[in-house]
């Protein structure tokens, strides 16, 4: 094979006069004159691959002359340039946590009233109610002491009652506490011939500092010459159906009259 600086340096027009003459030279045995193609058909056929064979090796020697021609003129193209990038990993967002907030109902205790009647012939009922004890806030200083004053003496049947609430009292000792409530009750007996008492009537509340007073009417019952009972008591407090002789009931009481409470008395009515 020629070094490549042997071959010499052809022209575009020099390559193309190089084909029209092999093309013209092979042209005669491709195409052989005349019409009587039968009775020449085996010279045909040996001219028409002796001339496919001359056309295929002057096709195969232009294109040896022309690839070395073309490397030494620069006519091979350069490959396009690739680029390379590296991708740049997104970043996630990171999520938004909002605060949820929760609110709790308090719960409030309201007053309660409540009138008990007691049964006759040995039957007998009890009244109940809360008893003193608030549930509301409280400094360490501040003591329950849960006191009860009367400011109306018994007057028709009624006896004023009032706890020491801020509002009402603001100097007085003994206020009291944040949140703190205090039961208040009455209680009535009637007194048979041998002394004993017996729960006639009662009622109670909780006082606090939203209804500090109360004025209640205490419903007391004669029998005959046996005169009744009463009690205004405090506290946790139990209200007995029946009070023997000589004992005593109510230990926190802040006002009463048991004067009654005797044997001897005569429960026959009065004539008319």
């Amino acid at each position: 094979m020629p070094d490549r600086n042997d071959v010499p340096s052809l022209t575009e027009d020099q390559l193309r006069e190089d084909l029209r003459r092999l093309y013209n030279d092979a042209l005669p045995h491709v195409t052989p004159p005349g019409v009587d193609l039968v009775r020449r058909g085996a010279h045909r056929r040996a001219a028409t691959q002796t001339a496919a064979t001359v056309v295929l090796v002057a096709l195969m020697v232009v294109a040896a002359l022309a690839q070395p021609w073309r490397a030494f003129t620069g006519g091979i193209p350069a490959a396009p340039p690739t680029s390379t990038s590296t991708p740049v990993p997104s970043t996630p967002r990171p999520e938004s946590t909002t605060p949820t907030t929760s609110a709790s109902p308090s719960a409030s205790t309201s007053p309660s009233a409540g009138t008990g009647t007691a049964q006759p012939s040995g039957g007998s009922s009890t009244g109940s109610g809360s008893s003193g004890g608030g549930t509301g806030a409280s400094s360490d200083d501040c003591v329950r002491r849960g006191i009860v004053d009367v400011i109306e003496l018994i007057s028709s049947g009624y006896v004023t009652v009032s706890v020491r609430a801020s509002a009402t009292r603001p100097d007085e000792f003994g206020l009291l506490c944040p949140g703190e409530t205090v039961r208040v009750l009455w209680a009535s007996y009637t007194v048979d011939p041998a002394g004993a008492q017996h729960l006639y009537r009662f009622e109670e509340r909780v006082l606090d500092h939203a209804q500090p007073t109360w004025r209640m009417h205490i419903d007391m019952k004669w029998d005959g010459l046996c005169g009744p009972t009463w009690y205004v008591s405090r506290g946790s407090d139990a209200i007995p159906s029946t009070i023997p002789l000589g004992e005593s009931a109510f230990p926190n009481k802040v006002h009463w009259d048991d004067q009654n409470a005797k044997a001897g008395c005569d429960p026959t009515p009065i004539p008319s």
